[in-house]
């Protein structure tokens, strides 16, 4: 039987080297269905190659899969089996599920299927599922990457605390910039302005200012956070300018009337003389 097991395996990695992945599959389906004695490997394959082509396993294989982790739990395959079973799960979006099958597994493979269930959870997850899952205390070898991920999520969804609690670390290269950036927003939104300076501190580019023209209106330091951005540019609101008492910036408004009022002040109109 494993001769027959070995020609069905050579088939379909033939059928995709010859760039013919649906025969592939088909092979491979038989061999995962249709024989009660199919191999770990097979199966490894089978899942892979679904979810390389953004195909969805049915439930029904990933019972299989999960059958045949039990089986050879005490063998060299079983942590591969659970990796191939939990990028199901996930594909699927079944994500507790997923995280089920990878925990208690701390090899670096696991530890990077698990930052990629993560990840998928922040992109993927209903809002309530994302909420559920990571307001538990999270991974603590999650990327950066996948972190600010999660951050951006909280933030979005109105949990800038929660938001900077998950970010553990400054993060590195682009990460660790786009931290900041996250840090500045969700301190902003959870009413901590000056802790949004102090993040800014030292980035000059528009994003950040725009940021940090945010934090000094928070703090009801208008004229800086004014100063932080260009006239013309969509943050710069006539409100800001208002409280900035920014009168040369107001005589530039479309609007008639905030133009007029701000003229008024550059050029006030000449006393009129006392009567007698």
């Amino acid at each position: 039987h494993s001769t027959s097991h070995d020609v069905q395996a050579v088939r379909a990695e033939v059928a995709l080297e010859q760039d013919r992945p649906e025969e592939a599959i088909a092979l491979l389906t038989q061999e995962v269905r249709d024989n009660a004695r199919t191999s770990p490997e097979a199966m490894i394959r089978y899942l892979d190659l679904l979810v390389e082509r953004g195909e969805t396993p049915s439930e029904e294989d990933l019972l299989l899969a999960e059958a045949m982790r039990i089986e050879f739990a005490d063998t060299a395959i079983t942590d591969e089996l659970a990796r191939a079973e939990a990028r199901g799960w996930t594909a699927r979006m079944e994500f507790e599920t997923a995280l089920e099958v990878l925990e208690g597994r701390n090899d670096e493979a696991a530890t990077m299927e698990r930052d990629a269930t993560f990840a998928s959870i922040a992109a993927n997850a209903t809002s309530g599922a994302f909420l559920e899952i990571v307001f538990r205390p999270l991974s603590s070898d999650l990327t950066d990457d996948t972190e600010n991920a999660i951050a951006r999520r909280l933030i979005d969804l109105g949990f800038p605390d929660q938001a900077l609690v998950t970010m553990t670390g400054t993060g590195a290269h682009q990460a660790a910039a786009d931290r900041r950036y996250l840090r500045a927003e969700a301190s902003i939104a959870a009413g901590d302005h000056l802790a949004a300076v102090d993040v800014l501190m030292g980035m000059t580019d528009d994003r950040a200012q725009a940021l940090r023209s945010q934090a000094y209106e928070g703090l009801g330091d208008y004229r800086v956070a004014l100063s932080a951005l260009d006239a013309d540019e969509e943050a710069s609101t006539a409100t800001l300018q208002f409280r900035a008492q920014a009168w040369e910036r107001l005589t530039l408004q479309e609007d008639p009337v905030l133009s007029g009022f701000a003229n008024s002040f550059l050029d006030p109109a000449e006393p009129e003389a006392e009567t007698l």
